[in-house]
């Protein structure tokens, strides 16, 4: 059956059950009942909890800790056949066997109290019973019993790397680091084949899923007890599997199992990547409408989606290891990365290490000719988020940063410095800042600063699609009434400034939507026209849209179109919890608020991060609906991952803040991630509020730069921005500043570095 249809009869089997609790009514009954187990309120507790198992028709955390939870309830007020009964469904849960075998006994059944408990998994209860030393700092005895679990856990490889870790975590505590860094090592390096040979036959939610489990020995565990230890090899280790490895590594397993399937040239295996993502489509917008369809609905997507990824998986198992094996990437050691570096090359991976209450931030570097990796403390988060506020006009943060490395002699005779940031360091452009030790002199002009997803770009060779063309967006009307947007907006006889955030909120708060002035950007109009005339100048074929034509459906139509280029200039979003908190007093904006496939944090961060296209301010208008047959004009990161944006050598997002977004161990969930997901090579995007029209005027000078003077595009990027930055401090500091903006110049310039605000990812 296609999957169209199938689709369909899903929908409108759905819309035939009828309306089920929302998601919000499932948590609120949840948290009840977790309070009344809590409170050991048994018979409360197995009536709300009784009604919530039929909302958890698919297994899940959430169900398993349900049906145990039941039992415990069941088993307190002596009804042990229940008990039985739920705790069976949980065969799994380590205690089950003696809680089961507890019960028989109750009963007064020996035989089968004793079937039970010469079941239980021994290991599992020597580990309860480190733990529980642990917690009373006992941490003698909590050794002594984990590696008793240990020799149980043999020969399961898994459970012993996991047994090595909570060690590692015991001698830590213990103040014994040179065995922590052994155990913490042993555990690393017996997980992360075992980690790349599970991913073969995962789907991306499994992956999500099973990933978390081991995150945090990589990118917490790892590198903190390793900077401890002192230990002369630990860079080498913490460079291969604190930041080759798990830095991005779902990021980089999900892109890459993408680019196998539509490679193989197999037809149906292609279809069926479509028919995956249209499923994945359907089930965002069923959490959009926060589950009102009905989780019997989401349950049958949710199998579809995973029967029709797990075929996907089957058919690139099939295949020959080269082209089958979509974590290859993983599997780049630091030593692939020296292989590629010049004489004047360094190469960074920056991590974030957390330390007590704070994390440090630490430089792992490689030079040509390195035995090994060398690791150096740069600064702890307080000082980067204090001195990041002035970043651009004092030394303070360069000296933290580029300072620690030139005086661990890293910079000397380099000239091509290629980084990849971690934690906070994603939002602050250190590639721009002053030279740590020469007044009014910035890095970029003593060093090519290249800015990268990981170091393993340096490596992975990147299959040439072929692409041509370009679309460009800008001049867009976002609002429906065109009379309306054409009026030109002046206060006395000034134009007014606009930033390129679509927030411009009236006195009487920040989340009334209906305060936004929705206007067009007259920067954009101009940005759009000059660029369309530079590209058709040198003979690129351009797609330009502006006022209506500019819509999401216009850019979702460019999905598998193979186009080079893209240039997009409109209003941007980013929006954290607490602003997600604020619009939704008044608005139901189901794009912010769904949950993305699996429900998860990052997934969720997704959807709240985004770009507008014509017509969007019907979104944000209580009393307009916007049907579900047309695009809302509100594209979000979510959705750009969807599409097939592959050939896609440079994306221009000349918005506000397109290069933030959620920062999690896997890197920034926002339009970075969605644009890397789609296919895109290099992404020039920004990380605060930019100016409309400085950002017009630097985007202008970069393709005269790109297209015109035959620069690269890191050339042409950024003589831009140092071209900007003599125009804004020193020929026209004013040009850009709002009338209302009560400022001096001086306070301007430190306020509003416009030259600063945009970086490029992957780009040379």
């Amino acid at each position: 059956m296609n999957s169209h249809i199938r689709i369909l009869l899903l929908v409108l089997l759905a819309a035939c059950v009828g309306w089920a609790a929302s998601a919000q009514d499932v948590d609120s009954m949840m948290e009840r009942f977790k309070q009344l187990v809590m409170s050991e309120q048994n018979v409360e507790a197995i009536e709300v909890g009784e009604e919530l198992l039929s909302f958890y028709s698919e297994p899940s955390n959430a169900a398993d800790e349900l049906v145990i939870n039941l039992a415990y309830c069941y088993k307190n007020l002596g009804d042990y056949n229940r008990a039985i009964e739920y705790y069976s469904l949980k065969p799994k849960y380590w205690e089950s066997d003696k809680l089961i075998g507890d019960c028989y006994l109750a009963l007064g059944d020996i035989d089968m109290a004793l079937w039970y408990y010469n079941q239980v998994d021994y290991a599992s209860l020597l580990f309860e019973i480190a733990q529980g030393f642990a917690y009373r700092g006992d941490y003698d005895h909590a050794i002594e019993f984990a590696g008793k679990a240990k020799e149980q856990c043999r020969p399961r490889a898994a459970e012993v790397g996991l047994m090595n870790q909570y060690l590692a975590h015991y001698y830590f505590a213990k103040g014994d680091s040179a065995l922590a860094y052994t155990n913490i090592l042993l555990a690393a390096t017996k997980l992360q084949p075992i980690i790349l040979s599970s991913f073969r036959l995962r789907t991306a939610a499994e992956r999500a899923s099973y990933w978390g489990l081991y995150s945090s020995l990589f990118q917490h565990d790892l590198p903190l007890i390793a900077y401890i230890s002192g230990h002369p090899l630990a860079a080498r280790y913490v460079y291969d599997l604190s930041a080759l490895f798990a830095k991005g590594m779902l990021l980089s397993a999900d892109t890459e199992f993408d680019r196998l399937v539509d490679d193989s040239g197999d037809s149906e295996a292609i279809e069926a990547k479509k028919d995956l993502q249209e499923v994945r489509s359907r089930i965002k917008s069923i959490n959009e409408q926060h589950g009102l369809w009905g989780r019997d609905q989401l349950d049958s997507l949710n199998s579809l989606r995973d029967s029709l990824e797990q075929e996907l998986l089957l058919f690139l198992w099939e295949q020959h290891d080269a082209l089958g094996d979509f974590t290859q990437d993983l599997k780049v050691t630091w030593k692939d990365v020296r292989a590629r570096l010049g004489a004047d090359d360094l190469a960074i991976e920056f991590l974030e290490v957390p330390v007590a209450d704070h994390s440090l931030y630490i430089a792992l570097t490689i030079r040509p000719g390195y035995r090994s990796p060398k690791m150096i403390v740069l600064c702890d988060q307080n000082q980067l988020e204090t001195e990041s506020r002035q970043a651009y006009t004092h030394q303070a943060l360069s000296r933290h940063i580029w300072g620690q490395l030139a005086a661990a002699g890293e910079l000397d005779q380099v000239r091509n410095i290629y980084f990849s940031p971690s934690g906070q360091l994603h939002t602050v452009a250190i590639e721009s800042l002053p030279h740590w030790d020469k007044a009014g002199t910035m890095m970029s002009d003593d060093y090519n600063l290249y800015r990268l997803s990981s170091t393993r770009e340096l490596v992975i060779q990147h299959p040439k699609i072929e692409a041509s063309g370009a679309a460009v967006y800008g001049g867009i009307r976002y609002d429906t009434d065109v009379q309306a947007m054409g009026v030109v907006r002046t206060r006395g006889g000034q134009p007014i400034v606009d930033s390129r955030n679509f927030f411009r909120p009236a006195q009487q708060g920040f989340a009334d939507l209906r305060a936004i002035y929705w206007s067009e950007l007259a920067g954009t109009r101009v940005e759009a026209n000059e660029v369309n005339n530079k590209l058709l100048s040198h003979g690129i074929d351009v797609n330009l849209k502006t006022d209506a034509w500019a819509s999401e459906a216009s850019f979702k139509a460019l999905s598998g179109r193979h186009i080079k280029l893209m240039h997009i200039a409109t209003h941007g979003f980013c929006w954290s919890d607490s602003t997600i908190r604020q619009v939704s007093r008044d608005h139901t904006l189901g794009f912010v608020l769904a949950a993305g496939d699996q429900g998860q944090a990052d997934e969720q961060a997704m959807t709240r991060t985004g770009l507008l296209f014509s017509g969007a301010a019907n979104t944000f208008k209580p009393d307009v609906t916007v049907p579900d047959s047309i695009e809302d004009g509100v594209l979000t990161a979510h959705e750009v991952a969807q599409l097939d944006l592959r050939g896609l050598d440079l994306v221009i997002l000349s918005a506000c803040q397109t290069g933030l977004g959620e920062i999690g161990g896997d890197g920034v969930f926002g339009l970075q991630r969605g644009f890397k997901m789609a296919g895109a090579q290099t992404i020039i995007m920004s990380l605060w509020k930019v100016n409309d029209l400085a950002t017009r005027d630097m985007m202008i000078r970069f393709y005269s730069n790109y297209i015109e003077q035959g620069m690269s595009k890191h050339e042409a990027f950024v003589e831009a921005q140092r071209w900007l930055k003599h125009r804004d401090e020193v020929e026209h500091m004013y040009a850009y500043k709002d009338p209302d903006e009560k400022l001096t110049p001086e306070e301007y310039r430190r306020s509003f570095p416009h030259w600063a605000a945009f970086i490029m990812l992957d780009g040379e």
